[in-house]
């Protein structure tokens, strides 16, 4: 008796399954690799020395007096100061881009090659990390400042504010990130990309027509698609949208295109697209401009303090003074990292609308969970990190996370109403 009470059981199981299409649906979620593994427990112990290293190259470069000197040699009397600016900055930006070589090596070619994330040759990773030096990298990150050209335009706002309200320039300084980020979001991928990994219209143009297509259901008309030719350099996978003067363009890496079937694709650009159109973008530039403000007024009481104690030392005695860039970067730098769980917070609840976003647009629940297993399979993510590091350095929901939500967000097979339908049409 209990064994056909169990029987029917199980074929009440399958009819319901089958009726609400998740039998044979869901994709499982894998146990990570020893080579992800191995790749995420380095990573962290890399980001911890990183941010380390991020504190102590200007910190040096301070206490040494070299960032006073570079102050004198660049500003005799008689030269126009933004002449001198450009001066300071190239000095300081060659020092740094010196001591930070060793671990920009190991962590930009060397671990990416022991790893097979990466085709770069020496002489390639060399000429890009020079490109960085005067530009930026396609991946900055939107509060860094890597680039001679970027910091420079930077810095001549920054210290005009210093020089023209000592006691609030804080506070204007936090308004003028709100232009400063919004072109740089803007100018990275579309402008600086292309210099480090060719950017050409796609190949294949039934692809193209099928992401056009998906584009106009979500009301972004108008769209160029693009291949970016990343496996150059690298081996991992990459998409976005992004828009810059009216042109929107819609990248995928070609590394993307030849891993993932059209399906798994159409969920990708479902995902880059729903960042474009529920403006994760000019969200991200308000709340950085917010962070950055609070960062500021906490930069100006702990300078100011500092100053006071130590200007002997730094041979300077006013925060305008050009000599205190480097400790300026200091108390950036650390107040960012304690700032840094909600800033990844405030990212992840985007990626996680982003994902709402492509399963409501391409109802491919299947498709959606094996391209992300497929990204965390060629980039070496593992499904479930730690929690405490991933507070503070991921950007996106585990993929375990992300797979179980692409596995059961289904509101239209019971005919609720979608979150996003107001962006959609059929």
């Amino acid at each position: 008796m209990q064994r056909a009470i169990s029987v029917v059981l199980l074929v009440a199981a399958a009819i319901l399954c089958a009726a609400t299409g998740a039998w044979g649906d869901e994709v499982p979620i894998p146990e990570p690799t020893a080579m992800a593994q191995r790749y995420y427990e380095s990573g962290v112990l890399l980001w911890v020395i990183s941010h380390l290293w991020a504190l102590a190259v200007p910190a040096g470069i301070l206490l040494s007096g070299l960032s006073a000197k570079f102050r004198t040699w660049a500003q005799p009397p008689g030269r126009p100061w933004p002449a001198a600016l450009a001066i300071y900055v190239v000095l300081y930006s060659a020092a740094a881009f010196v001591f930070e070589l060793p671990l920009s090596f190991y962590d930009g070619f060397v671990r990416p090659h022991a790893y097979g994330l990466s085709t770069e040759t020496t002489g390639q990773w060399f000429a890009n990390s020079l490109k960085s030096l005067i530009a930026t990298t396609p991946s900055l990150h939107p509060i860094r400042l890597p680039g001679i050209v970027l910091t420079f335009v930077f810095l001549l706002g920054f210290y005009s504010l210093l020089k023209w309200s000592p006691r609030r320039w804080w506070l204007w300084a936090g308004a003028y990130m709100l232009p400063f980020i919004a072109l740089l979001m803007l100018i990275v991928p579309v402008v600086i990309a292309p210099m480090f990994n060719r950017l050409e219209p796609i190949r294949d143009p039934a692809l193209e027509a099928e992401v056009l297509r998906l584009a106009e259901r979500a009301g972004v008309e108008g769209s160029r698609v693009y291949r970016l030719d990343l496996s150059r350099s690298s081996t991992t996978l990459t998409a976005y949208v992004n828009g810059l003067l009216g042109a929107k363009h819609i990248v995928l890496g070609d590394t993307t295109i030849d891993a993932l079937d059209q399906r798994e694709l159409m969920t990708v650009v479902g995902h880059e697209l729903g960042h474009y159109v529920l403006g994760h973008r000019p969200e991200l530039v308000l709340f950085l401009s917010g962070l950055l403000l609070a960062t500021f007024f906490l930069v100006r009481i702990t300078g100011e303090w500092c100053i006071r104690r130590y200007n002997r030392r730094f041979r300077f005695d006013r925060a305008s003074d050009l000599a205190s860039w480097p400790l300026m970067l200091v108390l950036m730098n650390f107040w960012l990292l304690v700032f840094a769980p909600a800033e990844m917070g405030f990212l992840r609840s985007r990626e996680r609308e982003a994902d709402r976003f492509a399963l409501e647009i391409t109802r491919d629940n299947q498709a959606m969970a094996t391209a992300i297993l497929k990204f965390e399979e060629r980039n070496l993510y593992v499904p479930r990190g730690s929690w405490f590091p991933d507070l503070w350095r991921a950007t996106h929901p585990s993929a375990a996370d992300r797979v179980e939500f692409a596995n059961t967000y289904r509101p239209w097979e019971s005919g609720q109403p979608l979150t996003y339908a107001r962006y959609i049409t059929e």
